[in-house]
């Protein structure tokens, strides 16, 4: 089966991409975060590392439904741009974003802080390596979900 032969890309719009690769790289960055943020933390939370895919899962499993149709936007919006670094830099910028939403909103969840306390957990370093964490695996989720895009683009270099 040629499963290259339903890919919509054209000279107008380089960077298209099928459902497949789409979701491909949806599920790729989104186990590419359960590995990194577990193994990140475990040198800051030592033995809590156990704990952190139990409260992961869920919540990057919401972050994945929620910011899928977002990704699949901005995709689509860049599908006509052949920049790598764009795209690169486009889904590096949505990853933080995710990162930043998904921990206010575990934050928020557990109860009501003081100012200082928000802060003090926005700028903890388990907070900025999950939002690091978030960042770098939508990066490898696209570079994922984008393999067929790149193996072609190397090749006419």
């Amino acid at each position: 089966v040629d499963r290259g032969a339903s890919r919509p890309r054209t000279e107008s719009a380089p960077m298209d991409f099928t459902a497949e690769e789409f979701i491909r790289g949806a599920l790729a960055a989104w186990f590419w975060f359960l590995g990194i943020s577990t193994l990140a933390l475990a040198p800051v939370l030592t033995l809590m590392v156990l704990v952190v895919p139990i409260y992961s899962v869920p919540w990057s499993l919401g972050a994945l439904l929620v910011g899928s149709p977002i990704a699949y936007a901005i995709a689509k919006g860049l599908r006509n741009v052949s920049s790598v670094a764009v795209h690169m830099i486009a889904f590096g910028l949505f990853g933080a974003a995710v990162g930043i939403a998904t921990m206010w909103a575990a934050t928020w969840a557990a109860g009501p802080l003081s100012l200082e306390e928000c802060l003090a957990t926005f700028l903890s370093l388990p907070y900025l390596v999950m939002v690091a964490a978030a960042s770098i695996s939508v990066l490898l989720g696209w570079r994922r979900g984008a393999r067929r895009i790149l193996l072609r683009k190397r090749a006419a270099w």
